[in-house]
């Protein structure tokens, strides 16, 4: 089970909400496969990380560039690999095939220990100090 702690924090209310949903989505999946249910929500996961896709990535991207961030290129290649994946993962749900939410699971753990707690912290400062809280 996964839940929100300060220390996820990015410093930036609007992004440290759409960070929760992540979680989120990792806690019912997680919550699903352990019933043994999680092809039962797979499809809506998907549904809701694609939104994430969009509304997420849009928002920090958006402020990357309003602000200069340094690491704007490899933040936004970093996003559209995210991508890549999930869609991926879902045209692998699509077709069936097996240990989908096994794989889904791992990335999005991975995809939070290292780029939400590891590089998205990397921005946090410089968001910070053009007043952006």
């Amino acid at each position: 089970m996964m839940t929100w702690k300060n220390q996820f924090s990015v410093g930036v209310k609007t992004i440290d909400q759409q960070h929760k949903k992540i979680i989120l989505y990792i806690d019912e999946l997680n919550r699903a496969m352990k019933k043994g249910k999680s092809r039962v929500i797979l499809r809506d996961i998907f549904l809701k990380l694609d939104n994430y896709i969009i509304d997420h990535f849009a928002t920090e991207e958006k402020y990357f560039d309003k602000f200069n961030f340094p690491g704007t290129l490899a933040h936004k290649r970093e996003h559209k690999e995210f991508s890549q994946r999930i869609s991926t993962l879902k045209q692998d749900f699509g077709e069936g095939k097996l240990l989908v939410s096994m794989e889904l699971m791992d990335f999005l753990t991975e995809w939070w220990t290292n780029h939400i707690m590891g590089d998205d912290k990397e921005y946090a400062r410089c968001f910070n100090e053009h007043g952006l809280s």
